[in-house]
């Protein structure tokens, strides 16, 4: 079973790996529409990975008043 999870892995990153290779034209990210000094120049990898941490962070960020909550309610019933 143990095989098969690292082979599971390794498949999965050998995927991410071929698809940041692939993508690495570069793409210019343009923050306002119609002001050309505010775009940034970068390959398409480096803009995909920066969008899924800011959503990665942005849902951390609106799930932590719940996480705490329940922390909180779970430490005063252990004790």
């Amino acid at each position: 079973m143990n095989i098969l999870l690292w082979i599971i892995r390794v498949i999965i990153f050998s995927v991410i790996l071929l698809f940041a290779i692939n993508n690495t034209d570069p793409v210019i990210l343009k923050i306002l529409p119609g002001f050309p000094e505010l775009s940034l120049l970068g390959p398409l990898v480096v803009w995909l990975f920066l969008a899924f941490i800011l959503g990665v962070i942005t849902t951390f960020l609106i799930l932590l008043p719940s996480i705490l909550r329940n922390w909180k309610v779970s430490k005063r019933n252990a004790n």
